[in-house]
């Protein structure tokens, strides 16, 4: 190729508009209206407020005619329903060999190399609302030469129990190089799950070169651990069909994806992602010094009492059935950050439990749910204390939780909620604190 010919190809950061997540290539692309993939942050950083803990990405992606992607991004909670990352997208071409119109090398070679180092912030209002941002620079390195820019996208994404609705929008920033602009994509979409099937679609518009595509992709969840995928892309030239599959074990995901191109040949990509539970919520200082609820204007009733005092309570680890200890134990931890949430209860902190219930030996062998829940309470010195599980039949995720009065050893309330996906689980909590603060 001649180095106009190239130059005029891939200038431009173009490679931002190629997917960084297997999950979202495997469905066309139409993520934007998904969420909890932390790789598809850069079709919608709203997605990241529906993530949950600690958690590292990374995707390698290779594409038509050797050109590579790496793609790696963390994210950590934060008190009050925030999450915040980093990511780092490089994408890199071969050394080629400079040609003269003979098709004779000319001895000097071209290659290519972008980056993208963004941060992204996130905040979950009620469990229904993410609004997200992400300030990136991305960088063009041709010929030794290199241009920079700053940017950011934009994103919203509404929870409407099996429906999702989003939009955002991407590479807002100036001109890399000599008037040459970002690519800056516009996308709106829904998505719709049920029984473990999703169906996907988005409205996707190029801003800068002002071309439209429709896009749609579909996922089937077999079990709790594999996930089958497919979706088609109706752009021009690089549209068409693309599938993928997905394995699930406990915290571990890895996600392949095969995107044929007509012309161009076939591109694939893999994604690992590691969740690590939710990590440092940076609690303690909410827990030991709550917000006292004012007296004159009470938002809403505190459990089992009709004052406004707050009650010391404690959650025990949840037991699963049907589906990982490690995903019983992430969804008790949703059930406490809930109802730290709510100011109306002083909630013993985890890693605190697990210390005092070590320095007393407590064993929980030889004893009921019912009655180890009572010896942990008194030991932990709380009023009542949340026993619970997590199930799953078929695709629905079942949650249910038992609250016991420690003086008493009586269960004085049950609640249960359900979820049709992981994403739910931390929305099914909260509406069971909702149904819990108002008993």
């Amino acid at each position: 190729m001649t180095a106009s010919r190239a130059v005029a190809e891939i200038s431009g950061a173009k490679f931002l508009e190629l997917n960084t997540s297997a999950r979202a290539s495997a469905m066309g692309e139409a993520f934007v209206a998904r969420g909890g993939d932390l790789g598809a942050v850069s079709g919608n950083p709203a997605g990241l407020a529906f993530g949950a803990g600690g958690e590292a990405f990374f995707t390698y992606g290779r594409n038509f005619r050797d050109t590579n992607q790496q793609f790696l991004a963390g994210a950590l909670d934060f008190a009050g329903g925030t999450r915040i990352g980093a990511s780092a997208n490089i994408y890199s071409t071969p050394k080629t060999e400079i040609t003269d119109f003979a098709g004779e090398g000319t001895g000097e070679y071209f290659q290519y190399k972008g980056t993208c180092y963004g941060v992204s912030a996130a905040q979950n209002i009620h469990g229904r609302l993410g609004l997200g941002m992400t300030l990136k620079i991305v960088q063009d390195e041709i010929f030794g030469s290199r241009e920079s820019a700053f940017a950011a996208d934009f994103g919203g994404l509404v929870s409407l129990g099996e429906w999702k609705l989003g939009a955002s929008v991407e590479n807002l920033g100036g001109e890399i190089g000599d008037g040459v602009k970002l690519p800056r994509t516009m996308r709106a979409g829904a998505g719709y799950t049920y029984s473990g099937i999703s169906l996907l679609g988005q409205f996707r518009r190029s801003l800068v070169e002002k071309q439209n595509s429709l896009d749609f992709g579909a996922e089937y969840e077999l079990g709790d651990m594999t996930f089958l995928r497919a979706g088609y892309r109706t752009e021009e030239n690089s549209g068409g069909f693309s599938a993928g599959l997905g394995v699930k074990l406990g915290g571990l995901k890895i996600d392949y994806a095969w995107v044929p191109h007509e012309s161009l040949g076939s591109s694939h990509r893999i994604s690992t992602g590691y969740s690590f539970g939710p990590g440092d919520r940076k609690q303690k200082e909410a827990i030991a010094k709550p917000v006292e609820k004012p007296a004159e204007k009470p938002v809403i009733q505190p459990v089992l009492v009709k004052s406004t005092e707050m009650i010391n309570v404690a959650v025990a680890e949840f037991t699963g059935k049907n589906v990982s200890q490690a995903d019983a134990s992430i969804v008790a931890d949703f059930l406490r950050t809930e109802l730290v949430n709510t100011r109306l209860y002083k909630v013993m902190d985890r890693n605190n439990m697990d210390i005092v219930l070590a320095e007393q030996k407590f064993q929980s062998s030889g004893c009921t749910e019912q009655q180890c829940a009572v010896e942990m309470g008194k030991l932990l010195n709380v009023k009542k204390m949340l026993v619970g599980s997590l199930s799953k039949l078929l695709n629905t995720y079942y949650i249910t939780v038992n609250v016991v009065d420690v003086e008493t050893g009586e269960i004085t309330a049950s609640y249960d909620s359900n979820a049709t996906s992981s994403i739910e689980l931390r929305d099914a909590c909260r509406k069971i604190v909702e149904k819990l603060s108002r008993k």
